[in-house]
């Protein structure tokens, strides 16, 4: 049935664990595109690895790497738009509301608020 131990490895995995790590993604990136890419690169790197991956510890090994993909491409993605919204100011007006409004829906209110209102607030008591 299988072509080798990859084959039925990756494939016995997907079907079991795939619906479970894109959700997953979901939650994390809010957006399904993204979510399936993150997937893609997750089962890619699972089967770069997986003889190293016990086969009890497969969904843990799954959920750690997506959950590391999505927090970089997060981070990648906020750098991102943040510099673009810098670039060239003297021509246009900054727009945070527009940058603060995508942080929260990227990374959620608690995490804006450290960005937009604790972390300036700190700066200017010279924290």
């Amino acid at each position: 049935m299988y072509k080798n131990e990859k084959d039925r490895r990756l494939t016995e995995s997907f079907v079991k664990y795939g619906t479970v790590i894109l959700k997953h993604c979901c939650d994390y990136l809010k957006d399904k595109h993204e979510a399936e890419d993150v997937l893609q690169e997750t089962f890619y790197k699972f089967g770069e690895n997986y003889e190293k991956v016990p086969e009890e510890k497969t969904r843990t090994w799954l959920l750690v790497t997506a959950s590391h993909q999505c927090l970089d491409l997060m981070k990648k993605d906020l750098v991102d738009f943040i510099a673009s919204d810098t670039h060239n100011t003297s021509d246009r007006k900054l727009n945070l509301k527009k940058c603060a409004s995508y942080v929260t829906k990227k990374m959620g209110k608690q995490y804006a608020e450290r960005i937009f209102f604790n972390n300036p607030l700190n700066i200017l008591k010279n924290r």
